[in-house]
């Protein structure tokens, strides 16, 4: 026959104990926290021993440590829930007209964009290309969304295999790609602008010298970081979508 285990139950609050000694200590503190405020008052208090009193402390420091654990569950759980609801909302829509690598390709570089990067950097060039074309479209026609409910989490439709088209997690593959799209556009620009300005370049140090220092950027500009460019697409698109999860 099974061994069946005893269990010492608190008379104050129906706790279950599975040890007469566990059941000891809680008592230490069910008593106290039962008494009232003249009980306590004329009570004269004994303290615990200190072994009681370490063990009291490692029972507490293992339940904070599986509550710890069951707010993280819960936490990665609703992660997973909403991500699912975004996705869900996502496929039940109407599908954009067009991908994001097309709306990707789409985007203007004109001179006043490779203007900043003449300046400044070409992150801020980027940057600046993809807020004034964002300006002028409706967020929620958009093959690219990101929602309040998962800030960091930004969508695409594109193209998943030969003629399918779906909805998908943007990953760092997706942001290379298009930071490499937009790149090339300010090279295109940057190679122009030497064109019309060949003439000046060979018969003046000065442009001579300005034309190096925008080679030596444009010779850097591969592999830029996306992170920056991703918090200024988030910062433009971003919409509000609290309704989907319950």
């Amino acid at each position: 026959m099974p061994t069946i285990i005893p269990k010492y139950t608190c008379k104050l609050c129906n706790e279950v104990k599975n040890s007469k000694q566990a059941w000891e200590r809680h008592m230490i503190g069910c008593r106290y926290r039962h008494m009232s405020q003249k009980e306590r008052d004329l009570h004269e208090t004994t303290l615990p021993s200190q072994q009681v009193m370490f063990q009291m402390i490692l029972d507490l420091t293992v339940k904070c440590t599986n509550l710890e654990k069951k707010i993280e569950r819960f936490q990665s759980n609703q992660s997973l829930q909403t991500r699912k609801s975004i996705m869900e909302y996502l496929l039940s829509g109407p599908c954009p007209n067009h991908t994001f690598t097309k709306w990707a390709e789409s985007i203007v570089i004109n001179k006043q964009h490779l203007k900043i990067f003449f300046d400044n950097n070409l992150v801020k060039a980027i940057n600046q290309s993809i807020v004034d074309s964002v300006r002028l479209q409706k967020l929620e026609l958009l093959p690219i969304r990101n929602y309040s409910l998962k800030p960091n989490d930004i969508y695409i439709y594109d193209t998943v295999q030969p003629n399918v088209f779906e909805w998908k997690k943007m990953d760092t593959k997706d942001w290379k790609r298009f930071c490499n799209i937009l790149t090339k556009k300010i090279k295109v620009l940057y190679f122009e602008w030497k064109k019309e300005n060949q003439e000046q370049i060979d018969n003046h140090q000065s442009m001579s010298d300005l034309n190096w220092q925008y080679s030596v950027k444009i010779n850097n500009a591969d592999d830029i970081p996306f992170k920056p460019v991703k918090d200024t697409v988030i910062k433009q698109i971003q919409l509000s979508l609290t309704t989907i999860v319950e």
